[in-house]
């Protein structure tokens, strides 16, 4: 009996470890590559500002709540510079951690195994540019996961305190993306109907997951408030949001970015939907087939906001899936192994491999990714100059450049899209007819902000991009737009062109630097 019972409590720690060798596994594909996905370099730039004490929305903007750049600001400290530590913390803690949790659903029997198993799996097995590059997604799927392992059953979804810290780890998980927040629904109505049918208090279960979704937030806008950056975490995280969200786009196109994005994810992840299909009808827990269905039509919802369909919005489905599917696959998966088994296996193994050779093929050597080429020379080049002791702004759509050169930023907009120009993200077809049209944004207050930021900072480089084209960015000529291109003729020369992005110097930056003596090499 003892034997038993210490090999049950071995277990867990077993099935981390085990987790943990499989999520570095399947992740090495990336692990040689400098960043590869535009949102990773722009969360490296927020956390390195982080980190010197400037606060977000204030001393840099964006449409991303805090807690992905305190992400990326601890496994800085924990690790060191580069892309490279937070993938090492993500591959070695949050995802197998996530699978953990997925694994303590089903109190870690074979289903959970099982379930865990198919999620570090399949999470892998899509283009890596969007799955295995470390966006919101992988971060706040870690809270999302144990707020369910929280209220996994009906005994526990009837106690409050559990409700709580459901609610709390939603809170938390929509702090590193808003589209976390749309669980509360499906979680909220899973505990009304269970509250029902156990005559338990709803008043008591709705003030707890009320209060658990809302501590998170209300304790982000006290600290904000208190140190200066209010207006900044309202305008960047709610107003800007909403405008983010009204893109333009055709009902043609997002029927053709749709059969292009989202046909494919189906058709990799066929056996994920299969088998929660196979699943739900052999259970006998309401509870479960309420919960399950719910998550995953709020994962769906949020992959379609804005129909921009990116991969990495997929990104939120694999956990429910992979709790859906488990069920069925644990039954498929015995020994002797059935006919179904050999094919689950089989089908799993292949799309893992095949995406695996397609992702090292596509993404190639350390700077395969091909937003790292010019940014990478750009920034050695600055680095090489004698007045690489100041600090940077990039006219694009292109938080890469501030990556690669490793200077402060000289402005809030470090990415200077919507509201100073009309760009729309994921959406070049409307991108390009605003800009035919000559429909250009004139926010007098949000361009008197980005001038008076570059006239307090007098950044010694201004890099533009729209000459190479990139992100789009040729259709934003710095010419269009007087204020700035009336500074850059009047105060500064052109250094370099390296791959057609044109480097701008400070005219006397140089006599400064050497006044002030030999800098520390960078």
């Amino acid at each position: 009996m003892s034997y038993n019972l210490s090999a049950r409590a071995r277990r867990p720690f077993v099935c981390l470890l085990a987790f943990t060798c499989l999520s570095v596994l399947t992740r090495l594909v990336v692990s040689h590559v400098d960043v590869i996905n535009v949102d990773e370099a722009s969360y490296m730039v927020g956390a390195r500002e982080l980190l010197q004490g400037r606060l977000p929305y204030t001393a840099f903007g964006d449409n991303k709540p805090p807690l992905v750049y305190a992400y990326y600001a601890l496994a800085q400290l924990l690790v060191g510079h580069g892309i490279e530590g937070v993938r090492f913390i993500t591959a070695l803690v949050t995802t197998p951690l996530t699978a953990f949790a997925v694994s303590a659903f089903y109190r870690h029997d074979r289903r959970g195994v099982v379930g865990a198993v198919l999620f570090l799996l399949y999470s892998a097995a899509y283009t890596a540019s969007d799955m295995l590059a470390v966006n919101c997604e992988p971060v706040m799927m870690l809270p999302l996961a144990w707020a369910l392992v929280a209220i996994r059953d009906e005994d526990e979804s009837a106690h409050p305190g559990r409700v709580f810290a459901s609610g709390v780890l939603i809170g938390l998980a929509a702090l590193v993306k808003y589209q976390a927040g749309l669980w509360a629904v499906p979680v909220a109505f899973a505990l009304w109907v269970n509250a029902r049918e156990r005559r338990v208090s709803l008043r008591a279960l709705a003030g707890a997951i009320g209060l658990g979704l809302l501590l998170p937030v209300l304790a982000t806008t006290t600290m904000f408030a208190v140190a200066g950056g209010l207006e900044g975490l309202v305008y960047w995280n709610v107003t800007h949001n909403f405008e983010y969200l009204q893109n333009p786009v055709t009902a043609a196109e997002a029927l053709s970015r749709g059969s292009a994005r989202v046909v494919p994810f189906l058709a990799v992840t066929s056996l994920l939907w299969y088998g929660w299909y196979r699943s739900a009808l052999a259970t006998s827990s309401r509870h479960w087939s309420r919960l399950v269905a719910g998550l995953i039509g709020a994962s769906a919802a949020a992959a379609c906001l804005g129909l921009r369909f990116f991969p990495h919005y997929f990104i939120q489905l694999y956990v429910p899936l992979a709790l859906a599917a488990a069920p069925w696959v644990t039954e498929c998966l015995v020994w002797p192994m059935p006919r179904r088994g050999w094919v689950v296996a089989g089908l799993t193994m292949a799309v893992v491999a095949g995406w695996t050779t397609a992702n090292v093929a596509r993404l190639g050597g350390r700077t395969g990714a091909a937003l790292n080429g010019p940014a990478a020379a750009v920034g050695a080049r600055i680095r090489k100059d004698a007045c690489a002791d100041g600090s940077l702004f990039v006219w694009g759509s292109a938080p890469e450049f501030y990556y690669h050169a490793r200077l402060p930023l000289a402005s809030r907009f470090f990415f200077p899209e919507f509201p100073l120009v009309r760009y729309y993200a994921g959406n070049p077809s409307a991108t390009a007819k605003q800009a035919r049209a000559g429909r250009r944004v004139r926010r007098v207050r949000h361009w008197s902000r980005l001038m008076a930021d570059l006239a307090r900072s007098q950044p010694n480089y201004i890099i533009d991009t729209a000459p190479a084209g990139i992100a789009r960015w040729q259709y934003f000529p710095m010419r269009d737009y007087p204020l700035l291109a009336r500074l850059v003729a009047r105060r500064y020369t052109a250094l370099d062109t390296i791959e057609g992005v044109t480097v701008y110097r400070r005219n006397g930056c140089e006599a400064e630097a050497r006044a002030k003596g030999p800098a520390l090499a960078p």
